[in-house]
């Protein structure tokens, strides 16, 4: 998830992740795959949103509060910044849908959601009181000093947690991270919760409910701990053999580095990832067909030493006319020597 402003990182790890942040922010900047997860994750599916119900928002939320005592007032600032966010038509009304981005667990999250949120509904709360002090006609006091009318509406908000990391083991509402300890049962009650809409891309399997390439993205990350099984994935599966050059982008972090090398981007910034892996596995063949020979030959070399030694011949010249050494040697003896130690038991 983008975050508060603040320095650039010093730790190697954490400026991996904002590296994955930024291609996974590119993948989603496009309105075809914005709205095809809201489809498939927000409503299981169901083709209703297209890209064209669209409309570019501002992703900066600034957030203003008082400081200071009596007579000495001051106003200060911080800005958020949201991952992506969209303002999406459904018939007449709209709704604020934004996308975090999540690498690492974040133990706070229910409440970093709730204060996308906030900013969010704020944000539309300071248009509304705009638009009504530059027309104050008919105003009720109240409604002019609060600046929201009886008849005012927020536009829902809505944030998709994208969580691509290992197992999630965090709070996924905020009364998860609220000690209730001797709270009386009534009073707990009382405390609203806030749910987190969370998304574990390792753990969705569906991804039937895509039509676009978020499956093959969803499904290489889901793989991508089993190196046989992300082979299986992408050698059995054509549409790998034509993947555009931002879905290649988020998934070459979760890939391992000898398998991406065979990889190539080809004209049209498309990424055919098939043919890649099919070199990889066609070296992996040779690589084992060579250690295969090394083996037998190696084991080879052992039964010589061997019937050597049974001949009693000595060290140098055993070492000598079969080119061991004496690692190699050793190890025969022992090996003979337990043999012989069996045998009389």
């Amino acid at each position: 998830m983008t975050k508060f402003r603040q320095k650039p990182s010093e730790h190697p790890k954490e400026e991996g992740n904002v590296k994955k942040d930024v291609t996974w922010n590119v993948f989603f900047e496009n309105e075809e795959r914005f709205a095809d997860l809201i489809n498939g994750c927000g409503l299981k599916g169901r083709q209703m949103v297209k890209p064209e119900d669209l409309v570019p928002a501002d992703s900066k939320n600034l957030q203003q509060y008082k400081t200071g005592v009596k007579g000495k007032k001051s106003t200060k600032s911080s800005t958020m910044y949201r991952d992506v966010v969209r303002k999406v038509a459904f018939g007449v009304n709209f709704a604020m849908i934004g996308i975090e981005n999540q690498e690492m667990v974040n133990y706070a999250l229910p409440l970093s959601v709730m204060k996308y949120d906030a900013g969010e509904y704020e944000k539309q709360r300071r248009e509304i009181s705009r638009n009504i002090r530059q027309s104050d006609s008919g105003v009720k006091d109240g409604e002019y000093m609060y600046g929201f009318l009886k008849e005012s509406r927020l536009q829902p908000v809505i944030t998709f947690v994208l969580y691509s990391g290992e197992e999630w083991d965090g709070g996924r509402s905020l009364k998860d991270i609220v000690d209730f300890t001797d709270i009386p049962d009534e009073l707990k009650d009382m405390v609203q919760n806030y749910k987190v809409n969370l998304i574990e891309v390792r753990k969705w399997e569906d991804t039937s409910v895509f039509k676009t390439d978020i499956r093959q993205v969803f499904d290489f990350i889901r793989c991508s701990k089993d190196k046989n099984q992300i082979k299986k994935l992408v050698l059995n599966n054509p549409d790998y053999e034509n993947i555009s050059e931002e879905a290649y982008d988020v998934m070459k972090h979760y890939a391992n580095a000898k398998e991406l090398r065979y990889i190539k981007k080809e004209e049209g910034n498309v990424v055919n990832m098939a043919k890649g892996f099919q070199d990889w596995a066609a070296e992996e063949r040779e690589d084992g067909k060579r250690e295969g020979k090394k083996r037998g030959k190696e084991e080879e070399k052992r039964m010589i030493v061997k019937n050597m030694l049974h001949h009693e011949m000595s060290d140098e010249d055993i070492m000598m006319l079969t080119e061991c050494d004496k690692v190699m040697l050793d190890e025969v003896k022992k090996q003979m020597t337990e043999k012989e130690k069996l045998k009389s038991e």
